[in-house]
């Protein structure tokens, strides 16, 4: 097998909006979809070659703050955290009204919702933990580009006090 680098470039489009646009108008010829238009390009024709997140123990999508913020407002950042959990098990507790407002915000077909809710259930845990292999994943693939001592443990930055209590 060659260099796949042959004849490939890279082409930055912005955002998930524009990089669909940019895919559905064939200025480029593949791109990183984040739902629900990865499953709008495939109805389009396109092929989902793979979901990120299987590709490596990385988070997905995670809340980050300061510890200054932290420290000076624990309570708004409590009861952000409680809502924000209190709305994913909202949705995972309504899979038909979840998907018709996936369907009605970003104007997806009824299809095009259910294969985003099943997405968006698969990355949204349902206690707002981060898994500790995910994290020595991260800071794994981080090690690459910077410069971070392989004992360095990232249990001593998560902060779970502040979420909700029974999740």
């Amino acid at each position: 097998m060659g260099d796949f680098r042959k004849g490939c470039g890279i082409i930055t489009t912005g955002g998930t909006a524009d990089s669909f646009t940019a895919l559905a108008s064939n200025q480029v010829a593949g791109t990183v979809l984040t739902p629900p238009f990865d499953d709008k390009a495939v109805s389009l024709g396109f092929k989902k070659f793979m979901f990120l997140g299987d590709l490596a123990d990385i988070p997905y999508v995670g809340v980050v703050t300061s510890q200054a913020e932290i420290k000076n407002n624990r309570e708004i950042i409590r009861r952000t955290l409680a809502a924000l959990m209190e709305s994913v098990a909202w949705l995972r507790a309504n899979r038909a009204e979840s998907a018709k407002m996936i369907a009605d915000k970003f104007k997806v077909t009824q299809v095009e919702a259910e294969q985003t809710y099943a997405t968006l259930i698969k990355i949204l845990n349902k206690d707002g933990r981060l898994n500790p292999k995910i994290a020595r994943g991260y800071l794994d693939l981080l090690r690459q580009e910077r410069p971070i001592p392989a004992d360095f443990d990232p249990q001593k930055f998560l902060d779970f006090s502040m979420l909700p209590a029974g999740r």
